[in-house]
Formats: C-alpha cells, structure tokens, sequence
C-alpha cells in the first residue's frame, strides 16, 4: 500500500507537470506569463564551431533569469547554462564533443520549455586531406591534383586557390606550375563549420635543358689554349647526354637538332665548337659557339699565341726547329712528345754570348729569346740524336737567351760525335735580370756542356737532375754543369757521371765554374767517373761545396785560377785518385773541413807542368789549404800509411780519429725505429706512431757529436692495385710521435689489412741519409654490417636457431643475446633460449678487430598456451530478430588468433560461420533463426601455433519481442495481443480518462498506456498468431475522451508509424477539437506534438511505448 501511495505522489507530479507545460503551449495560456521563446541562433542544420552566440527571444517574460540546455536527441542534459534574459549567451564549443544537438531555452523559475532550436551540428574537428603521389620532376605545366580526405560535413576543397571536384572521400582539381622549378601545391579542405585541413607537396617544374659549357683541351690535338676546346661540361647535375660539333665558320649560336651533334675529328685550322646536353626529361640546351684553332706544326701555334697562354703538345714526332719569343708554357705529354731537327743539319737560329763577351753563332733545335719574358718548356723530349754535322759554332737541344722560366722534366740528347761546343741546355742573360730552374730534365751524351749558366744578370736553379756523359771522348771536352761569367745560383740533388775527354789540354768537369758570381752553393750532389768532379776557377769566390757524393773519380774538387774563399765541407770524397788539388794559381782563403777522405790513393801525377802527391795536395808556392777536422781513413791521420796522404801547404792537423772526443768523423747515417703502434695493428681512427731518432756516431766542432740534421716521413695507403703517396717525404720533429688520420680522404684512406704504410728515416748534420724503416697498420673505421635471417615467429618452441649473415673483413666476436656464436665466412649460427612467454627480443652483436661494434635485432615470440575465449554475447539470449550478432573476446597470451568458427543446430541441420578476430574481437551474424524456439551454439578458435581452445554451449531463445524496462518507472503499451497478457514488472498502472483515477490492471491489453514501475529488466513478448485484427487487436474502432488520455500503440504489423499515419490525421482535420497534444515519457522529459498545428517533436510512434494524448473533445474514429 506504501508503494502505491509513493506512486500516486510520483504520477501526481508527473502529471500535473506536464498539464502546465501543455497549457503553456496552448494559444492564450493563463498559467504562464511567457507567451513564447525563440532561439534565433542557432538555426536548424547550421554547423558551429568555437565560441559561438547563442541568440534568444523571450515574449511575457518575468523572471530574472533562463537556463539554456544543450541537449542531444532526448533532452538528456549534456551541459546547462545560464544567462540573462533577450541577452546573447557566448558559449564556447570546445569542451563538448562533435555531434548532432539541440539548444532548448526555458524559465529558470518555472522550467517552462518554451523555445527550442532545430538540429544542428556542432564541429570542432579540422577535415583530414591528403595528397596522392605527384610527377616530379616534370617538363609539363599543367597537371592534375588528387587526394583523398575524410570529413562528414566537407563544404569545399581548393588546390592552389582552384576549386576541387568531389567525388565520394576523392577530389581532383587540375593546376597550373607558375615557375620554373620548385612549385608549392597547397590543399585546403573546408567544412560546413569554416574547420581548415591542409596537405601540401612540391613539384619541381623543369623545361629547360641542362647548362652546357666547353673547356678543357682535346686529346691528340695541337691547339692554342685561350679559346674552347673539345671537353664538354656538363654543369646541371641531371645531365643523361652530352654531344658537340665542329663549324668551320662561326655560326653565331648553336641549335639545331640534338642527333645532328655528333663527336667528329676536326681537321687542321680554324673551328668553332658547339655543344649540346639533354637532361632525363628530353630537354635540350646549347652552348655558345666557341672558337678556336688547331694547328699542325708548333711553330704555327705559337705564332698564334698570345702572351702568357699555353700550347699543349700531343704526344708524337716533331720535325722542326722552334723558336719561342713570347712568354707561354710549351706543355708535352712526357717523352712521346719528341721535337727534333727536320733535316740532318740545323739552321742557324740565334747568337749566344761566350766567355769574355765575345758572341758566338747558335743552332738550336729549340730557341727561347723572349727578352724579359718568361716561358716553361716540360714534358717532352728533344733529340738531337741524328744531327751528324755543325754550321755553326754551338750546336744545343735548348737555348734560353735573356728569359727567365722553368725548364721541367725535359729530356734532351745529343749525337756523341758531333766536335766540340755542343751542347743539351744553355742558358745566358747579360742585360735583364733572369731566373732560370732546371728541375728533374735528363741531359745525355753532349760533347761540351750538359747544362750552362752564363752572363752576370743570370740566377740558376739546377737540382734534381740527371747528366749522362758520352763516356771517353776525343771530340771534345765534356762538362756537366758550368756557371759562367757572372752567373750565380746552386746546383743540389744533381747525379752526374761518365764525363772524360782524352785530349791532353782539358779536363772534364762535373760540376764548375768560371769567372762565376759569388757565394754558389753545390750540395747534394752524386757525382762519378768524371776527371773533376768540382773545379772552381777563374776569379770563382765564395762558392761552398757541401755534402756531396763523390767517388770513382780522377780529382774531387780542383781549385785553380784564382778560386779564392771557397769552402769544402761534409762531403763524403770516396775511392778517387785526389780528393783535393790545389793549383799553381789557386787563390787564397780556400779552406776544407769536416770532410770524409777515404780510399783516395794519391799516387803522384804531373799535369800542366805541375806534379801532384797525395789525396790533398796543393803545388800553390804562398797559399796554404786549410783542410784541419777531416777524417783521413783511418785514426792515425795523413801521416800513417794506412790513411790518405797529403802534400805541402796543406794544414790537416788536427785531424779527426775515429771515434776521437774531438771529432770522430761520421760515415753512418742515423737510425730510426718506429716503436708503436705494432705492425699490422688495426686502426679505426687518428693514431700516432711513436719513432725513435738517433745519430751516434761521428762528431762536429759545435755540438760535439754529428747530431740530427732532418728527419722526414712518407705515408702511403694502399688502393688495391698501388701505393699511392698520400701525404709525401716531409720533415717531422725527430723522435717525436706522428699523428696519422684516418678517413676517405686522410693520410690512411683505405681499409683492409696492412693497407697504411708509413716511411721514415733520419739525416744527420753532415748529409748522411739513414736507412729508410716503415711499417703498414691495418686500417678499419667502419662497423660491421649484420643480418638477422627470418626468425619463425610466433612459435611455441623454446630452443631457437638464430642465423645470419654479416659484412666484416676483421671480425671478432659475435653474439646472440650473450651466447658466442659460431662464425663461417660470412654467416654466423648460435642456439638461444626464449625466456617469456609473449615477446623475446633477439639482439646480435658483432665486434671487429678494430672494436667498432654493429648491432641487429628482432622479436621472437613465445606461445605455448591454447586462446582464451571470454565475453561471450551469453547463455539464454533472447532476441526478436531474424539474425543475431554473437561477439566474443578472443585473446592468446603469445600469438595472434587469425579467426574463430561459431557452430549450431538450426531446424535439424548443422550449421557454421566464421570470420577474423580484429584487435582481440570477434563477431559474427546467426542468419534466418526461423520460428520462435531456442538453438545451441559453440565457438571453436585455433591459434597460430596450432594450440586450440572450444567455448561452452550457449543457447539462443526467438520471441516476437522484447520490452526494455528501465529502472524505475516506465511508460509502455503493446501493439498486438499478448499469448500471454499478465501484467509484468513491480507495479503496473493505467490512467481511466472517465473515473479520472488510477486503475491497476489485470491485463496488459493493446491499445492503452500502462506506467511500470521496474527493477531494469527486458521481458520477452509472444504475439497471438491472427490473419486479420480480429484476435489481433482489440477493436477496430477507438474513442479518445475528453482530457488526458493513456493510449499505447496499436499496429496489425507491429511496427512503427508516423504519428501523423497512427493517430494525427484523426485531428488535424477535425473542426471539433481546438487543441489536441500526443506526449513522449522518454525517462526524463517529456517532448510534445501538438497535433493540431502538426508540430512534432518526436515524428513516430513506437511499438512498446506509451503516450499522454490530450484532446479538447471527445473523439471516436476506426482504427
């Protein structure tokens, strides 16, 4: 009895809240002030976004205040507001998620719903665009954009300001590219609610060709350098072919068809050279033409030169005789460049000054009288060979006449029997300054002179080069090199031998002077089987000879003429018939120490009428030869016969012991050793070498011990075929570590075994070179390289295999999650244990010699555990439909569950169906269920490991329908008549129009409204089976009294209808009644149609539910 009165209280409330709210929607309402509110803002079907105004009217309003409520579909309240009256609320849209809803504006005092928006759409979320693969590069303009996007209220997409075409999720818009080369493609997607997406890519607009240059000189050619040659420069990286041609007029531009380019061989003369290049697009560009000149002969090309350019000489013979009188470089390509004399006797080209001024005719196979200039001659031979006869007075391979330059690697031979005054280089300068070098040329077989300087404005630089003598001569007197009249300069790294002439009157000299300019320095210099070695006469002054080479000699150094203030000093003077004469006429101040005078026998000879004896011997009457601190050959010094000897006027005491505490004279050279790192050691980055260098043996007067003049060092990386030099032979700090680099491009730029080598050694103070030590590293900076072969995954096998493969020339160790693995060639195997179940990371680690470390790894998952099955849809279903959907949670501890099979029995056959399992879910449909009544299911599911699982049975149960009461109290009705009408839930109510008073029923019949109250449940519903309404429903005809109505849904199909199909049109079109509304309970609010005005809030009425019906008169009509 309590529980009825709880609800009569409850339905009293209901009821009499939704008579004031119909009233209040009543034209000419007198329960309420508000005559109307209007929501202006937002309006149906708009879409919003951000902060946006909500707009309102209110007409008869008193209070202070309105709720405005955002509800959606059902007027569950979402998110309340409050604001003033007729004032605009700004409400900010962010915090509520997209979605479809509804703004309702009521009386806060009296939650009269008076005003409400239509539906529109709130979105918040920027539309997603993208971009399919663009062409780039591309040589078309125009080009079409596509792309997929995803948006459910998409207003418009543009592609570069143009405006897309839509189809489905896809657009396209064609564009046009504005510049050449990168072109931006910007897609902006636009929504209903102003939302922006955006996509953007580049394409790369490209119709030009590639730039094309010339440069460079054709190989095989003699050309004049200054204009284009035949070498194409490709400047655009995208260059796929490149081709020139040759016009023998100047075509003022190149173009044309690009297969008319085609590489020719252009003949002897003038020529202009196009050139053409095409990219992988096919665009073409040309070059400018540019001229110039091929010629035949080199003395064509330098008559065409210009000052200061080069003449590039192929390689091949030359027959003629070159005059070169302007400054320019004369380049051949090496001793295959061969200049010689077009006939057996040369022409006369020049005159060249001679000692005491007095001129003398040349004939030069090459001439050089640029006066002031300067000119280069390298690479290339010239050979005089077969010239069997002179003209003139000198006959030369190369002249240099008042021109200073470079005289490089150029060999020059001459005929053995040609008379006296030939000569293989000669160079004078009397009146302009001249610098000349003579660097790393091969003189051979001259009669007279190998290489003269000669003229007092004349400096001479000659090292490095090579004099070969023709041996014994009787034509004439063949020298090596002479400094002449004035001439000054050095002499240094020179290597002379084979001079002798077999006259009576001269000597052959390997290195002299004469008449020369002061202070000339001759060392380092190797000089053997010559008469003189050195002679120094006529006025020479100051001239030093140091560190020199001598041996197998007649004299060493000859001092004669005047040769006054000379200095002789740590020359190793070795196995020669005199080290020293000092002549008749030999100057004074001349003086010798610190010399190694050894195995000169000093045998007495009579030359000129003057007798020498002894290895240093001086016949000068006034003049002494200072030679004290010399090494005689043995400790006793000149005076034993065991040592070289000496004559008068030589002062040699003291001399120096071997090994004496005053000066032991020093005839070894240093050693070095290098200490560390070991050889053959691997080296991975910058690494110094450790080298010790000594000098112990011998002595000088200043530092008590020969001591260490330079050190130096070489460093070479090996390139698979060579030892290239990478960095070459210079000096280094003695016994201090050097630093070695290592990458592509350092000292040590190749790996492998033993690929760096270093070279070093040592020379002491007084020339002697030590023995050259080294030792190759191995080089190794780069990681190694690992594979992990396909590992089976997942598996339920504990023990696994793990192969691979790797790249590593010095490899150490490998390991496989700490397990050693064994290694052949390239491949490597290691047996590992999977600890988990679930995800086991296999990590393999390989380590070189060097100790760069490289890494691999993978996932190997371990399953040894049959899938769960869980959340089964469930036992005891019951379902109103002709299919149903029965889901699960599949999961497996280890692997992945591909699918899963649902079995069952329906009208006496077996049946099956399967689908996948999607991120642990798995549904799948039971189609045609049939006739009311119950199955049986099962789910089988198999993982990929073979470990299978089987559900427990579940059973499925078919009604006709299925009522959802919600906790509480409900509103219901039925559509058709029951099998089995007993009322259900806690409390069942029904409302007599008549009585005007609550009626609890013995049955639950169609056609009337019934309030349930109930726990939450869902009762299954059985309709009687009838062909026709009678059996179906109660009666076809319906009366509706005056007042509030309880009215449920009737339908034959049960189904649902349009409320204007069910019931709406009884009113609309019925004069009688003034007012009729149809109420919706949806749990929390009502919603109201007003049936005259057809205004609906809910559209349809639903089997199962029931509804307030309010009518101004009494109505009957026929169902």
């Amino acid at each position: 009895m309590n529980n009825k009165k709880g609800f009569f209280l409850n339905k009293s409330i209901v009821l009499i809240s939704m008579m004031v709210l119909m009233i209040g929607m009543m034209s000419g309402s007198v329960l309420g002030a508000i005559s109307s509110i209007q929501v202006t803002s937002p309006i149906a079907d708009e879409d919003v976004k951000g902060v946006y105004d909500i707009e309102w009217t209110a007409i008869g309003f008193e209070g202070d205040f309105v709720d405005i409520v955002l509800g959606n579909g059902g007027w569950e309240v979402i998110q309340p507001f409050r604001g003033y009256s007729n004032s605009p609320f700004q409400w900010n849209t962010t915090s509520i998620d997209d979605g479809e809803y509804t703004i309702l504006v009521r009386d806060s005092s009296n939650f009269e719903m008076n005003g409400f928006s239509g539906s529109f759409t709130l979105d918040n979320t920027n539309p997603i665009v993208t971009i399919d693969p663009v062409i780039t590069p591309t040589k078309v303009n125009t080009q079409l954009i596509t792309g997929t996007f995803t948006e459910l209220n998409l207003d418009k997409i543009e592609v570069n300001s143009v405006v897309a075409d839509i189809d489905g999720n896809t657009y396209s818009a064609t564009i046009d590219l504005l510049v050449e080369g990168e072109n931006t493609v910007t897609v902006i997607a636009t929504d209903l609610a102003g939302n922006i997406g955006e996509a953007s890519d580049t394409i790369i607009l490209d119709t030009t060709g590639p730039t094309v240059s010339v440069s460079g000189a054709p190989e095989g050619w003699l050309v004049k350098q200054g204009g284009a040659t035949a070498t194409i420069d490709c400047i655009t990286e995208d260059c796929v072919e490149m081709r020139f041609k040759f016009h023998d007029t100047d075509p003022t531009s190149c173009s044309g068809s690009f297969d008319t380019y085609t590489d020719t061989n252009p003949v002897i003369g003038h020529k202009w050279v196009c050139a053409a290049a095409k990219d992988s697009l096919g665009n073409i560009d040309y070059s400018s033409p540019q001229e110039f000149i091929i010629f035949d002969t080199i003395t064509n090309a330098i008559s065409a030169a210009e000052g200061g350019e080069t003449i590039n000489v192929a390689e091949g013979i030359y027959d003629e005789q070159v005059i070169i009188d302007k400054s320019l470089t004369l380049q051949g390509a090496g001793d295959t460049t061969i200049i010689q004399p077009p006939a057996v006797e040369l022409t006369p080209t020049t005159s060249i000054p001679w000692l005491g001024g007095s001129p003398s005719s040349m004939s030069a196979i090459v001439s050089v009288e640029t006066t002031g200039g300067i000119v280069t001659v390298k690479d290339l031979k010239i050979d005089g060979s077969l010239i069997p006869s002179k003209s003139t007075t000198w006959v030369a391979g190369l002249v240099y006449l008042e021109t200073s330059g470079t005289i490089d690697s150029v060999t020059v031979i001459g005929n053995p029997t040609l008379p006296d005054r030939t000569a293989g280089i000669f160079a004078a300068a009397i009146t302009n300054p001249v610098t000349l070098e003579v660097t790393e040329c091969t003189v051979e077989v001259y009669n007279r002179a190998g290489i003269y300087a000669l003229g007092g404005t004349m400096t001479a630089d000659y090292n490095n080069n090579s004099i070969n003598g023709p041996g014994n001569s009787s034509v004439g007197v063949p020298n090596g090199m002479f400094f002449l009249e004035g001439a000054k300069g050095s002499a240094t790294y020179n290597t002379i031998t084979d001079l002798s002439y077999t006259g009576e009157t001269y000597r052959s000299t390997g290195i002299g002077t004469y008449n020369a300019g002061t202070d000339i320095v001759f060392s380092y210099n190797e000089i053997s089987l010559v008469q003189n070695a050195f002679a120094l006469a006529k006025n020479t002054v100051g001239t030093t000879v140091k560190y020199n080479d001598v041996h197998d000699c007649h004299t060493g150094v000859k001092l004669e003429s005047g040769a006054t203030n000379n200095i002789i000093q740590y020359n190793d003077i070795m196995n020669n018939d005199f080290a020293i004469r000092g002549g008749g006429d030999m100057g004074e101040g001349n003086v010798a120490h610190y010399n190694n005078f050894v195995g000169n026998d000093g045998t007495e000879w009579t030359w000129d009428g003057e007798t020498y004896i002894g290895a240093v011997s001086n016949v000068h009457a006034e003049y002494i030869l200072n030679a004290e601190t010399n090494y005689w050959g043995c400790s006793k010094g000149p005076e034993d016969d065991a040592c070289d000897s000496v004559s008068e006027n030589v002062l040699y005491e003291p001399w120096a012991w071997a090994y004496d505490e005053d000066f032991n004279v020093d005839t070894t050279g240093p050693e070095t050793e290098i200490v560390s790192p070991d050889a053959s050691s691997l080296q991975d980055e910058a690494f110094e070498v450790s080298l010790i260098d000594s000098d112990e043996l011998g002595q000088a007067p200043d530092t008590g011990v020969s001591g260490l003049e330079i050190c130096k060092y070489r460093i070479r990386s090996y390139d698979g075929n060579s030892w290239p030099v990478t960095k070459n032979l210079g000096s280094r700090p003695c016994s201090e570590p050097i630093t070695l680099s290592v990458s592509p491009e350092a000292d040590c730029r190749n790996e492998g075994i033993d690929t760096c080598k270093i070279e070093a050694l040592a020379i002491d103070k007084v020339g002697n070179e030590g023995d050259t030590v080294e030792r190759t590293f191995s080089i190794d900076w780069t990681s190694p390289t690992i594979n992990i072969d396909s590992v089976i995954t997942p598996t339920n096998v504990n023990t696994q295999e793990i192969t691979g493969t790797f790249t590593e020339l010095n490899i150490d160790t490998i390991t496989v999650n700490g397990v050693g693995a064994d290694i052949v060639e390239n491949t490597y195997s290691a047996t590992i244990e999977l600890i988990v179940e679930g995800e086991n990371p296999v990590t393999v680690i390989a380590t070189d010699l060097a100790e760069n470390t490289g890494q691999a790894s993978d996932t190997i998952v371990l399953d040894t555990t049959a899938p769960e099955i869980t959340d089964v849809t469930g036992d005891l279903i019951t379902v109103v439909e002709e299919s149903i959907e029965i889901c699960a949670t599949i999961t497996d501890a280890g692997s992945d569950v591909a699918s899963a099979v649902l079995y069952y029995d329906l009208e006496g056959e077996s049946s099956m169906t399967e689908d996948e399992v999607i991120d642990d879910k798995w549904c799948v449909n039971i189609n045609a269920l049939g006739e009311i009544g119950e199955i049986t299911y099962y789910i089988t599911t198999i993982d990929v490991v073979g470990k299978d699982t089987t559900s427990l049975g579940y059973t499925i149960k078919t009604v006709n329908f299925i009522m959802h009461l919600s906790d509480g109290w409900n509103l219901i009705s039925i559509p058709k008549t029951l099998v089995d009408n007993t009322p259900f839930g806690n409390l069942v109510w029904t409302y007599d129009t008549q009585g005007s008073n609550w009626v609890e029923p013995t049955a639950i019949d169609p056609g009337t409204g019934y309030w349930v109250e109930s726990n939450g449940e869902e009762v299954p519903l059985d309709y009687e089976e009838c062909g026709v309404a009678e059996g179906c429903l109660p009666s076809e005809t319906r009366t509706f009294f005056t007042g509030w109505n309880l009215i449920g849904h009737m339908s034959m199909d049960a189904e649902t209808q349009l409320v204007e199909d069910a019931i709406g049109y009884v009113f609309e079109d019925n004069p009688k009644v003034i007012q009729a509304f149809l109420l919706r309970y949806d749990g929390t609010n009502f919603k109201v149609n007003n049936l005259k005005t057809r205004t609906y809030a809910f559209p349809e009425m639903t089997p199962g539910e029931g509804y307030w019906l309010y009518t101004s008169e009494e109505i009957t009509y026929t169902n």
